[in-house]
């Protein structure tokens, strides 16, 4: 009954530059901050600080293990985060061969603050998954040639290390690795109307990287396990 409206402040700015007809360059700058977030303390914060909490940690009586855990919603404080995209491409004519165009995108996160329980200071989050997985930087890189009625473009993601914020078995492991997966997408469209398509996703069959603190045992906001996949199709339009 006392909970108060959550609030935001919201700001940023852009540009782009095209220097000539085929190259063009934008950034994007954005800071957030939320406040009077109606959330509960975080639980593992609850667990380790049980004496703060009385009552709100149940365990069995058998084995101490714990049964519930139990938070009731406040307003928690404040979360807040800013950083940048940067985005480039390029389109180079290869003459009688056609035409490659490269392009370029990445997000920087340069911090995000967040509370853990109330009264506490912010805790921030980029570069390890104390509170999500926030890696600071990822990004896409591509090249697509273009003839006749042929496409075929080459990508690959980019995911940057973070450190590892949770107890691991020993060796503690410091840091999750970064990843990178290649992406091909081929394009056929016939003056028919018909157009077939390929795309071979996580073209080397990368698997995501080990992250000793995860249940899964990797980032499952991040990755998935799907490995090297395959999609086929076709359409054809009548007019």
């Amino acid at each position: 009954g006392n909970l108060k409206p959550e609030t935001s402040n919201n700001y940023n700015w852009g540009a782009i530059w095209e220097p000539t007809k085929d190259t063009s360059f934008g950034i994007d700058f954005y800071r957030i901050k939320q406040k009077d977030i109606v959330s509960t303390d975080d639980f593992n914060f609850i667990l380790r600080n049980p004496d703060r909490y009385p009552g709100q940690v149940i365990r069995s009586a058998i084995d101490n293990r714990v049964v519930s855990i139990a938070a009731k919603y406040i307003n928690l404080s404040l979360v807040e985060t800013r950083g940048f995209d940067v985005d480039a491409s390029h389109r180079i004519s290869l003459g009688d061969a056609g035409k490659l165009t490269l392009r370029a995108n990445y997000s920087y996160i340069e911090s995000y603050l967040f509370t853990l329980a109330e009264g506490e200071p912010p805790t921030e989050a980029v570069n390890s998954n104390v509170f999500a997985t926030f890696p600071r930087y990822r990004g896409n890189i591509s090249a697509a040639w273009e003839r006749g009625n042929w496409t075929v473009q080459l990508s690959n993601r980019h995911i940057a290390v973070y450190q590892q914020s949770a107890a691991t078995a020993l060796p503690q492991q410091l840091d999750v690795g970064y990843s990178d997966r290649q992406d091909l997408f081929v394009r056929y469209g016939s003056s028919k109307n018909l157009v077939l398509t390929t795309s071979i996703i996580n073209l080397r069959d990368t698997p995501p990287p080990f992250d000793g603190a995860a249940g899964n045992r990797y980032a499952t906001s991040l990755y998935d396990l799907k490995g090297r996949y395959i999609n086929v199709g076709a359409s054809y339009s009548f007019k």
